[in-house]
């Protein structure tokens, strides 16, 4: 029996985590001597037996409370780690839109690059061909003004034989 009591106490401090002075069976089991003039035995029984009830349904309830805690502090623990991983990916995310901002700026830098050089080369082709066509221009005004010249030579020319050719008399043709 004292073995019995002393596993039930070992049990209840297993499940309150707490030694307790008295367990249910410790009132469900007491015997009072019986004394004249003394309390009726069955009150003192209905008694301890309603206590030794209560002791039982506290400690059920304070079993079912600590399993409670401990879901409890397991959804808590996981509710840190899911935390701690939407941190981690916000960090990564932001650190991954900084790169991607970082390197599109670079992109258009290089696209602003690439469309200037572009446009100094057309510039340059452009000016190359202005220069060219001014070229062409001032050979065909000088070839204009030599046709203009040996047109006029040759007029002359031609005008001082018809002269020649009226002051003679002769008529070749």
């Amino acid at each position: 029996m004292e073995e019995e009591t002393s596993r039930e106490k070992r049990m209840l401090v297993e499940v309150l985590g707490e030694p307790v002075a008295l367990a249910p069976s410790d009132l469900y089991d007491t015997k009072f001597k019986r004394v004249p003039l003394g309390y009726k035995p069955r009150d003192v029984r209905s008694c301890l037996d309603t206590v030794a009830d209560d002791i039982e349904r506290l400690i059920e309830q304070n079993r079912r409370l600590r399993f409670q805690v401990e879901q409890l502090q397991d959804q808590l623990s996981e509710y840190r780690r899911t935390e701690e991983s939407l941190k981690n990916a916000l960090v990564s995310s932001e650190k991954l839109r900084s790169e991607i901002l970082n390197e599109a700026k670079k992109e258009g830098e290089l696209i602003i690059d690439e469309a200037r050089l572009e446009a100094k080369q057309i510039y340059q082709q452009a000016e190359q061909a202005r220069v060219e066509i001014n070229q062409e221009v001032a050979r065909l005004a000088l070839q204009k003004e030599r046709f203009k010249a040996e047109f006029g030579a040759l007029l002359d020319a031609h005008r001082e034989m018809l002269k020649k050719d009226i002051g003679t008399g002769t008529d070749e043709g």
